[in-house]
């Protein structure tokens, strides 16, 4: 099925635009058809995924996301499978990432502060309800003209008290965020985050 041309996919979502595509899956922004919302749709070809790994991945943003409901986080509406594919449907937020913004070098200090305290929002919400992010990075902090913030993609998420949280872990994240042990794979909490945060700070 070619997943770009289709104007309807899943037999619930009108295609509108193709925000990026590889081979194995995509994110479009679309119309939620029964929900009449427009959405960003997440898509993923089980059938050309090399690595079983990010599959995983994958159903594990679309279950943390769904537990997780605080206006400085991107919602889920819904997610499921159809055929041999497998998506998730966000709110959609216009917006660009953090990196960008910062690129452009246009934020004044109060500007600067007032995303900081709405991240560390999300966060906390985020660690409340035991879930590591895992992958705080510039590009996956979403900002919309007003500055509002929603701190996206937890594909790595993991709750605390996760198998592979208790002990030693895989290595996964950006390396130039890690904290110093989530790089030698050992026990991750809320500080690993908040080292994150740190860095993206500086």
């Amino acid at each position: 099925m070619d997943d770009v041309t289709q104007k309807i996919l899943f037999e619930k979502f009108e295609i509108l635009s193709c925000v990026k595509k590889d081979q194995s899956g995509g994110v479009y922004i679309a119309r939620h058809i029964y929900l009449g919302k427009k959405i960003f749709l997440k898509t993923l070809d089980q059938t050309k995924v090399a690595d079983e790994a990010v599959l995983k991945r994958f159903k594990r943003e679309a279950k943390v996301l769904a537990g997780l409901d605080h206006p400085n986080i991107i919602k889920v509406f819904d997610f499921g499978t159809y055929e041999h594919f497998f998506y998730i449907s966000f709110e959609y937020f216009e917006s660009s990432d953090l990196r960008k913004m910062m690129q452009q070098g246009t934020l004044t200090d109060e500007q600067k502060l007032d995303l900081l305290v709405h991240i560390l929002k999300g966060l906390d919400y985020s660690h409340q309800n035991k879930i590591v992010h895992r992958d705080l990075k510039p590009e996956n902090i979403l900002v919309n003209a007003e500055g509002h913030v929603k701190i996206a993609d937890f594909g790595l998420a993991q709750g605390v008290n996760e198998s592979g949280l208790t002990g030693k872990s895989s290595i996964v994240g950006t390396p130039g965020y890690m904290s110093p042990e989530q790089i030698l794979g050992e026990k991750l909490t809320s500080q690993s985050d908040l080292f994150s945060l740190g860095v993206i700070a500086y």
